[in-house]
C-alpha cells in the first residue's frame, strides 16, 4: 500500500511503525489513525491497531513476530458493522462481542449483565477474555480501540 502525496506516505509508514511498536511492546499508546487523500478527492481513514496471540490472524502467522492489523474505511463504499470486525478480527463470540458495544455505548458490566439476563461475574469473566483476545488491559483502552475502528 502507497500513497501519492509524500505527507500521506509518511503519515502511513509513521502509523504502521507505531501500530508495529504498540504490538512489540515498545509504546503503550494506541497508534491512531491516518487520511490519505485518492485521486477522486475523497480519502481513505486507516486505522492501525496490534493484536493479540489469541486473535484468529496472528493464528495464521507461521512466526512469533509482532501482527498488526490496517483497518482501511472507504468513505465511498459500505462499510462493516462494528460487530462483524470484532468477529472477524478478534474471533469474539456474540455475547463478547454485545458486551464489548454495550460498553462502548456507555453501560456498566452491572447493567450489561441485567440486560442479558446473566450473572456479574459472567460478564466479568467475558470482559476479561475480551481484554485478552483484544490485547487491551482495561475498559477505557477497550473502547478506545472500538472508537477508533468506528470512527476510521
Amino acid at each position: 500500500m502507497g500513497a501519492q502525496s509524500p505527507a500521506d506516505h509518511q503519515g502511513l509508514c509513521s502509523l504502521i511503525d507505531r501500530a508495529i511498536a504498540l504490538a512489540t511492546g515498545t509504546l503503550t499508546r494506541p497508534c491512531g489513525t491516518a487520511s490519505i487523500a485518492r485521486r477522486n478527492g475523497a480519502t481513505l481513514k486507516i486505522c492501525a491497531t496490534s493484536l493479540s496471540p489469541e486473535a484468529p490472524l496472528v493464528q495464521l502467522a507461521t512466526s512469533q513476530r509482532a501482527v498488526v492489523a490496517l483497518f482501511i474505511r472507504d468513505p465511498d463504499g459500505d462499510g462493516a458493522s462494528l460487530a462483524q470486525i470484532l468477529g472477524a478480527t478478534y474471533s469474539l463470540t456474540g455475547a463478547e462481542t454485545r458486551l464489548a458495544i454495550q460498553l462502548f455505548e456507555g453501560y456498566s458490566l452491572a447493567q450489561a449483565a441485567e440486560r442479558h439476563y446473566v450473572s456479574l461475574e459472567t460478564v466479568r469473566v467475558q470482559l476479561k477474555t475480551i481484554f485478552s483476545k483484544t490485547a487491551t488491559r482495561r475498559q477505557a483502552e477497550l473502547v478506545g480501540l472500538l472508537s477508533r475502528l468506528i470512527s476510521n
